[in-house]
């Protein structure tokens, strides 16, 4: 099933618990993220369905912040029907020792003849003064922010997959702009070859500071 991408915005009961040259492209569809891993989160959500084809073998998730990368997590295709990626924000944070801030997650449902998997990565963000957010479009046509239609999406290459731009105790609602020292960037790698054996292996993700770091 595949609609719209959804944004939302809500609070959290509790919390369950992808660099080179672009040589191809492949097809994403938009998708809904499965029930099972929106029973984790409520906030800023992309997701998008990858359909196994012998083009395209992984992919990896990057968050970063601030010129650091929160976490990256990545998951094989080449063994699955389709793969639907999901990665966002919870905006209002209640988890454990996770509060003044957001929870930035990805994760991943693959399905197979017989059976599905989830998987899902996160890490708690501490902001000083934070009082919500919004998605930005900043990084204009690179980015994989799907409507209703499917998109062709560069292999081997860092693509923009969310925005978030935090909204601060004291300051104006953000408007795009080219300094992303403040903004939550999600970056999306589709790749031709297999994982690698060390699973802390990955391709270079950039540390943007504009928009023109883009590789």
């Amino acid at each position: 099933m595949t609609h719209r991408v959804n944004i939302i915005f809500g609070v959290l009961a509790q919390l369950l618990l992808l660099s080179g040259i672009a040589t191809a492209q492949i097809q994403v569809n938009p998708a809904s993220p499965s029930p099972g891993l929106l029973w984790h989160f409520f906030g800023a959500i992309n997701s998008v369905e990858v359909l196994s084809t012998a083009a395209v073998r992984s992919f990896y998730l990057a968050v970063t912040y601030q010129g650091d990368i929160l976490f990256t997590h990545a998951g094989e295709l080449d063994r699955v029907d389709r793969t639907v990626i999901t990665a966002g924000v919870l905006a209002v944070a209640l988890q454990g020792g996770c509060r003044d801030g957001v929870i930035a997650f990805a994760g991943s449902d693959q399905y197979r003849d017989g059976g599905q998997s989830t998987s899902l990565s996160s890490s708690c963000l501490q902001i000083l003064g934070y009082l919500g957010g919004s998605v930005s479009k900043a990084a204009g046509e690179r980015s994989i922010w799907l409507g209703v239609a499917p998109t062709e999406v560069p292999l081997n290459r860092w693509e923009p997959f969310l925005i978030y731009t935090p909204t601060l105790a004291g300051e104006e609602q953000p408007q795009p702009s080219p300094d992303l020292w403040g903004t939550i960037v999600f970056l999306l790698y589709l790749s031709n070859e297999a994982l690698p054996a060390d699973s802390r292996q990955h391709p270079q993700v950039p540390l943007l500071e504009t928009w023109d770091d883009l590789p």
